[in-house]
């Protein structure tokens, strides 16, 4: 035994707490060693006597405990998989796990390894290879064997993709009953809002109280809120002003917006005046250069 040394052989470490202060790089490699080879006697230390020996096992193969070093994790530790409906039934009735098959399976046809499933698998190739149908008593084919194998097939599939989803729900803490429930609760509020009266003057459903219905709120331009709102404010502005000029009526009013349109029309003209002289000007030069 070494009390400067700790060994973990579950993770395979071994930590040395002596100092290496003043050891050479030689010194170094020595100590490396040393520590090593006592690694390897813990382990050697594990194997089986005579008597336990296992012969369809490796001769140096040691089964190593539980690790006590405790690592720190970057992410949190994955949550606990639900358990499907049958993974359920199988440990209420105490039955064996299901043994992971292998992923390729000999085929007698094409003499070969082929894919248990899917892509190429085992079964396509005897469906192929199966190019008739043995008619078995008390059964009378009205149609192709074929056809009927393979609407059998899609039927065998939809319910399993239904299963699967039935167990998507259980996991989420949802049972499929309630879900469907919900579905026809909001069938019926449909229903009984889709008539003139939304519903007002219906024949209820038996044993069920009246739904509430939830008018949907219109969406809002805020386009129009904004002009709507500026259209308001300038009113509110002109009645003030209207207030304090007591004296101002009607006919001064319009008097004094043709005064203000003659001036702008006025700017106007005298604009397209210039612009019209400046013109004039330029093709006057043009000319005079050319000549």
């Amino acid at each position: 035994e070494r009390p400067n040394i700790s060994v973990d052989l579950g993770n395979l470490i071994l930590s040395d707490s002596t100092s290496y202060e003043g050891l050479d790089k030689a010194g170094i490699l020595e100590k490396t060693k040393s520590n090593f080879v006592y690694l390897l006697k813990s382990l050697y230390s594990m194997m089986r006597s005579g008597a336990e020996v296992d012969y369809d096992r490796p001769m140096f193969e040691v089964d190593l405990p539980e690790g006590n070093t405790v690592f720190p994790r970057q992410r949190p530790l994955p949550k606990v998989k639900p358990l499907t409906k049958w993974e359920q039934y199988r440990i209420e009735k105490g039955m064996p796990a299901k043994r992971k098959r292998s992923r390729m399976v000999w085929d007698e046809i094409t003499k070969d390894w082929v894919p248990r499933w899917g892509y190429k698998g085992i079964k396509q190739i005897r469906e192929k290879a199966e190019w008739v149908i043995e008619e078995k008593p008390g059964e009378s084919f009205t149609e192709d064997p074929f056809t009927i194998r393979k609407r059998e097939k899609k039927l065998k599939n939809e319910k399993q993709k239904m299963r699967e989803l039935k167990n998507k729900m259980r996991a989420q803490g949802e049972h499929p009953r309630d879900a469907a429930k919900k579905e026809i609760s909001q069938t019926l509020r449909i229903a009984q809002s889709s008539t003139a009266s939304m519903g007002n003057f219906d024949k209820k459903a038996h044993k069920k109280e009246d739904l509430k219905v939830t008018k949907k709120r219109e969406k809002v331009d805020p386009e129009a809120v904004r002009k709507q709102g500026e259209k308001d404010r300038n009113m509110k502005i002109f009645n003030f002003v209207n207030k304090k000029r007591k004296g101002l009526d009607s006919h001064r009013a319009e008097a004094m917006a043709n005064e203000e349109m003659n001036k702008s029309q006025q700017k106007i003209a005298k604009k397209k005046k210039l612009i019209g002289k400046n013109r004039k000007q330029f093709f006057q030069r043009k000319n005079e250069t050319k000549k």
